[in-house]
């Protein structure tokens, strides 16, 4: 029977904690989603750039992902605290990408940070006792995005948390099945993963 190989996709995020942190969880989601994925790309951006300057800057990662050998390259935004619908600016950043780069690129938003990634699944949070008073890292189920997160993990670690440090200790210990039950935009990300073999 001859092997199928997967398609290899690449991150390209403006988050730093997000380069350090999602290949924690590369190999659950490469299984769950049947896709093949490389390692993230900072781009130094700001999500909420008008459209035409953050294709602009997000475009040599793009390329550089492309060059390192994905044949498709999911980029992770922040949505923040903007009112506009996650799923239309997703649109317009890849409408916008597709006169910059001739290569096929998803965007997924998260909502409202990758710090509401972080705490979808509170029992990897109780894996780290001595960083997070888990007592305090309350939000109601399936709904992590709505939750001011980096203030929870704040509050919950004394102030200690940091951004680019921690979220390779929590993700080591989540499981992205619970990640997605109780965010939605995580959930987007593991669909498109999928989507994209």
């Amino acid at each position: 029977m001859k092997r199928v190989v997967l398609p290899p996709i690449g991150i390209v995020t403006e988050g730093q904690g997000e380069v350090s942190g999602l290949p924690e969880i590369y190999n659950q989601l490469q299984e769950s989603c049947g896709c093949r994925l490389i390692k993230p790309i900072f781009a130094s951006v700001h999500p909420k750039a008008p459209i035409a300057i953050l294709c602009k800057d997000l475009a040599p990662r793009v390329k550089l992902s492309i060059q390192r050998g994905a044949r498709i390259v999911v980029i992770l935004l922040d949505l923040e605290d903007a009112d506009e619908c996650p799923g239309v600016r997703a649109k317009e950043v890849e409408n916008g990408l597709r006169r910059e780069v001739s290569h096929d690129v998803r965007v997924v938003m998260k909502d409202s940070c990758f710090e509401n990634w972080l705490i979808a699944d509170p029992a990897a949070l109780r894996r780290l006792p001595a960083l997070f008073g888990v007592r305090d890292l309350r939000f109601t189920p399936g709904r992590a995005d709505k939750a001011d997160a980096l203030t929870l993990l704040k509050r919950a670690s004394g102030s200690a948390y940091a951004k680019t440090v921690h979220p390779q200790q929590i993700l080591a210990r989540a499981d992205v099945n619970t990640m997605a039950s109780n965010s939605r935009s995580f959930n987007k990300f593991k669909r498109v993963l999928a989507a994209s073999e």
